[in-house]
């Protein structure tokens, strides 16, 4: 990635400050732990960068949830239909849209705190209407 400067060196800064690896490491953890998955070692945005895990867990946690494959291999507007896919079914299941990140902020890397706030307000979701997945994130108020 080449060097960036001014502002927007100073965004990616000040989303790069935002980043919490231990939320990083436990949302890993949650996921393919739930999938019964080795966790991976490397950093969150390389692990879900595909959308492959992510699918496989909406799928896990409501089969029906999710319609079509999901995309493997190296083309990426199938990748990042993952991506795209996962974020329609947190919307599915109540995911508020201000809680969700957008395709490129995984994709390209641009805001992985905002890919951890959807992925914590989907566990609240979960926790809401689906209790046999293990519990992540905040509880749901009643």
């Amino acid at each position: 990635m080449p060097h960036e400067y001014g502002l927007t060196a100073a965004m990616q800064n000040k989303i790069a400050a935002k980043r919490d690896p231990e939320f990083e490491k436990a949302a890993l953890k949650w996921i393919y732990g739930y999938l019964g998955e080795p966790v991976p070692e490397e950093p969150l945005e390389v692990a879900l960068h595909d959308g492959q895990a992510l699918l496989k867990f909406m799928k896990k946690v409501k089969p029906d949830l999710v319609s079509g494959p999901i995309h493997s291999g190296k083309i990426d507007a199938q990748l990042r239909e993952n991506i795209g896919t996962f974020i329609q079914a947190c919307t599915k299941l109540g995911v508020r849209g201000t809680d969700i990140f957008q395709t490129n902020d995984l994709w390209d890397k641009k805001d992985i705190p905002q890919v951890c706030v959807t992925l914590s307000a989907l566990g609240t979701e979960l926790q809401r209407n689906h209790p046999e997945v293990p519990a992540f994130g905040p509880p749901p108020k009643h």
